[in-house]
């Protein structure tokens, strides 16, 4: 049996730290942030049926106690013990020894691992329903054609809510706490407007990509302007807005006058897809801005990786699915090269999970395997040869050093927080704004 919350002679709630009291102090924080950043009351007033979750989720100050605590903040640096306070949504202090008063909901977070969110910056998360079916497929002809061009035109609104909220909150349950989406199911407004639902009873953190659908009903793009209005009038909340969509100047047009980043998948796949062109001629218009996300990047010409850096934009990479579904070779040393750090993206579940630790280990066998081939054919990488920091430097000057950085919310005060657990690791601020700094600078 899980111990249940009981009052302690302090006068303090405790609960044994088990897989089922962390998911359900998860739920607690979530539903603090929903309350703090306007979720609908009749999904903050949910009957759970649970009295331990219920007192959780009206608990004004949670600590989570005497957990291993990973900062990833070199000012707050990690702890092998501490606490994490969070009052009313939101982190308020990080360190051992953290006074509570009676009025403290204590979660007792010995065993775990405490650690920021994982960002998840570019998903499709509307196919949640669809995971796994198309595990031996390729974006072309297979993709394109089952996914895309079949099932997604007979998605209902009902079934875009129900792929997104699978999505997102397996995502929350794996440890990733924000997400850029790109659901590409706005098919009418009622699509649109449940797939932003979904995004909000998930409690995740989250930039709703507004991307295109299909049929005579969609109102892609011009609809922006009514989401913006209805859902987007904030900047201090959880869900946030992008336009999502190829590189074409009326799209980005739109997203300068509505204010919003841009959300671009780019391929150069010659002669019959050119986006290295189109991005040039974006930026002669000077449409381009920092904040900006360019997908993929598969086959870019040096002077468009300059373009993008030149313009503050930033770059989402999926390696195991452009591996695996044959869009190409992972751009990893490529951004590196022209002094972008790419964040990582899951892309879609159809093929292959988008829990995060099978992504980053992927990413970093991708990296290191492009390396060694360069290196048997007797070719130094640039990066290699001015920093020294890989296997092919010789040993004299060879290092170890962090070739990939992933974007990741840290712990600060004031963050927002969530928890999720994967085993024995439990997230605890992928809610926080670093997520949303990260996006506009």
């Amino acid at each position: 049996m899980t111990p249940s919350l009981a009052a302690s002679k302090k006068g303090r709630n405790a609960a044994g730290a088990s897989r089922r009291n962390v998911l359900k102090a998860g739920a607690a924080l979530l539903a603090g942030g929903a309350a703090a950043n306007g979720m609908p009351a009749s999904v903050q007033a949910q009957d759970t049926g649970d009295p331990e979750l219920a007192r959780l989720q009206r608990g004004r100050r949670i600590l989570l106690q005497g957990g291993i605590v990973l900062t990833l903040d070199r000012q707050l640096g990690d702890f092998a013990q501490a606490d994490v306070l969070i009052e009313n949504g939101r982190i308020r202090e990080v360190r051992p020894g953290v006074a509570v008063s009676e009025d403290t909901a204590v979660i007792d977070a010995a065993n775990r691992i405490l650690i920021p969110g994982f960002i998840d910056t570019h998903s499709h998360s509307y196919q949640g329903i669809l995971r796994n079916i198309l595990c031996n497929g390729q974006v072309d002809p297979d993709y394109n054609r089952d996914i895309l061009g079949t099932l997604t035109p007979a998605f209902t609104p009902d079934d875009a809510y129900i792929g997104m909220l699978a999505t997102v909150l397996g995502m929350i349950e794996a440890g990733t706490t924000g997400v850029v989406d790109v659901s590409q199911v706005n098919h009418t407004p009622e699509h649109s407007d449940a797939l932003v639902r979904a995004l909000a009873e998930s409690g995740i953190r989250a930039v709703f990509a507004y991307s295109r659908g299909q049929g005579p009903a969609a109102q892609y793009p011009q609809d922006l302007a009514r989401l913006q209005h209805s859902y987007f009038s904030s900047r201090d909340q959880l869900l946030t807005l992008a336009l999502g969509g190829a590189a074409e100047r009326s799209t980005f047009e739109l997203a300068r006058t509505a204010g919003v980043p841009m959300v671009v998948h780019l391929r150069n796949v010659l002669p019959q897809r050119n986006d290295g062109d189109k991005l040039a001629e974006l930026a002669r218009a000077g449409l381009m801005r920092a904040g900006d996300e360019y997908i993929h990047c598969l086959d870019l010409p040096d002077e468009t990786w300059r373009l993008i850096r030149d313009t503050g934009g930033r770059v989402s990479l999926s390696p195991p699915i452009e591996m695996s579904m044959g869009h190409g070779k992972p751009a990893i040393q490529q951004a590196l090269d022209h002094g972008l750090r790419p964040s990582l993206s899951s892309d879609h579940a159809v093929t292959i999970t988008s829990e995060f630790f099978t992504l980053m280990r992927s990413t970093f066998i991708a990296a290191i395997s492009s390396c060694s081939a360069g290196a048997k054919a007797g070719k130094t990488c640039p990066r290699c040869s001015r920093a020294a920091t890989c296997s092919n430097s010789p040993p004299w000057k060879a290092r170890a050093a962090p070739i990939l950085t992933t974007r990741s919310a840290r712990l600060r005060r004031t963050r927002r927080p969530t928890l999720s657990c994967c085993g024995p690791i439990a997230s605890t601020c992928g809610r926080s704004t670093m997520f949303r700094a990260w996006w506009q600078t």
